[in-house]
This record gives C-alpha cells, sequence and structure tokens, in this order.
C-alpha cells in the first residue's frame, strides 16, 4: 500500500520568511531559515492565518526550518492578539533540545488559552491536533 501525499488546499507566504498551508485540515506554519518574527510579521502572519482558514478555527502546526529570532514586541503582540485568532488548538514540533526548553519555556510565561502541545515529531503533533 503505497502512502498518499497530504493535500495542500492552500499555501501562504508571509515576509518570505514564513511558509503556511492549510493540509489535511491542519494549519502548517513553518519559520524558514534565519527568520525574523518581529510584530509586523506578526500582524501579517495573523492575517494569512485567516485568509488561509476562511476565518474558521483550525488545529495550527507550527515548526521551524532552522535558526529563529522572535521579538519580544511580536510575541506580545502574539499574546494579545490570541482570542482573535483561529487557532483550536496549536502543537510546536521542537527537535533539537535547545528548541524544545524554549518552547516550553514560552508555554509556561505566556499561558495559552488554548490547548498548547511541544512535540519531538511530527506524526506525534498531527495525531494530538487531529484529537481537535
Amino acid at each position: 500500500m503505497t502512502k498518499s501525499t497530504p493535500r495542500r488546499d492552500k499555501i501562504v507566504v508571509v515576509a518570505n520568511c514564513v511558509d503556511i498551508s492549510l493540509v489535511d485540515g491542519i494549519v502548517h506554519v513553518t519559520y524558514l531559515d534565519g527568520a525574523e518574527i518581529s510584530a509586523e510579521v506578526k500582524r501579517q502572519m495573523f492575517s494569512a492565518f485567516k485568509e488561509v482558514t476562511n476565518g474558521i478555527k483550525h488545529p495550527f502546526l507550527f515548526r521551524s526550518a532552522g535558526k529563529l529570532w522572535v521579538t519580544r514586541e511580536a510575541r506580545e503582540y502574539a499574546k494579545q492578539m490570541e482570542p482573535d485568532l483561529p487557532y483550536t488548538a496549536t502543537a510546536l514540533i521542537a527537535e533539537s533540545l535547545g528548541f524544545r526548553l524554549i518552547a516550553e519555556f514560552y508555554g509556561k510565561i505566556y499561558k495559552p488559552a488554548i490547548p498548547y502541545k511541544v512535540f519531538r515529531n511530527e506524526e506525534e503533533a498531527v495525531k494530538w491536533l487531529k484529537s481537535f
């Protein structure tokens, strides 16, 4: 039996540093290598999230393709906008120990209002997200 290729319904690239796509009902957000995420990039991302989801809440899967920098203003803006975002749950893939520690620290400090969990691989993250 061959494994089918996931269906990518919509693809949006924000500020040449974030790839956003809807794949089988889950929004995949990939921060490209060397991405610097400012509050303005976050604003553009949130606009793209609404475009990709048509304003309907979906589970979101976040990952980084390499080095990533998120400014304090971007983190604060994201927390402020959280109630208006089309998230049902958020999974974050953190393959390295350092990134995993940062992701878990974020969850403890910013305390997302929706389910938030850090995973080591995509398979586990997708399985968890499909329950939402």
